[in-house]
């Protein structure tokens, strides 16, 4: 989920002081983006994440078609991933702050767990999020499985 913080303010300073702002709070994250997009660009993609069991959960959840959702998992022990974004009064990104320890519970288990699935994927799209061992994981299924094709 996606906090965004529009300031009327240029080159604040981080002192502690508190700036007049709006907030926005939107669906979002690499995975879940590139999931949407390739949505509406026609394809039936395969979300394969962890959300959090509140309610950033299920607005994540809520703004994936369904068929895209049979591979996300809910955590019960943490938060849904967050990243809050800082931006000046013309629109340039100041600052990002994420919480992405929900990412942890996408392991080399869960890739081996859904291989079936992974391996009939014309395209696999990995974000930078995940541990080093998910990725790798990942990877070995796709180059297993001659990912992506000719």
């Amino acid at each position: 989920m996606d906090m965004g913080s529009n300031s009327s303010l240029y080159n604040e300073q981080l002192d502690g002081r508190m700036y007049k702002t709006q907030f926005s709070f939107t669906p979002g994250g690499v995975g879940r983006n590139m999931c949407e997009a390739m949505h509406k660009l026609g394809c039936s993609p395969d979300f394969l994440t962890v959300i959090g069991d509140d309610y950033f959960g299920d607005q994540v959840k809520s703004s994936i078609p369904a068929a895209s959702r049979r591979l996300m998992r809910t955590s019960n022990g943490k938060g849904t991933a967050q990243c809050k974004i800082v931006f000046d009064k013309v629109g340039n990104c100041q600052m990002l702050m994420g919480d992405m320890d929900v990412h942890g519970e996408i392991t080399p288990q869960i890739v081996a767990d859904n291989e079936d699935v992974i391996k009939k994927s014309p395209l696999v799209v990995l974000e930078a999020n995940l541990s080093l061992d998910a990725i790798n994981s990942v990877l070995q299924v796709a180059d297993k499985h001659g990912i992506p094709g000719e």
